[in-house]
């Protein structure tokens, strides 16, 4: 049960920075966007 409960942690923390990681690369193709046009 504890090892299920550390692999669920290890998931949520990895999803978090996929996300995350995700997140920022968007904003950072919005950014691009916004500088061709300008």
């Amino acid at each position: 049960m504890v090892l299920l409960n550390s692999l669920l942690c290890n998931y949520l923390s990895l999803v978090d920075v996929l996300s995350y990681s995700g997140e920022r690369m968007v904003m950072a193709d919005d950014s691009r966007f916004f500088i061709m046009l300008a």
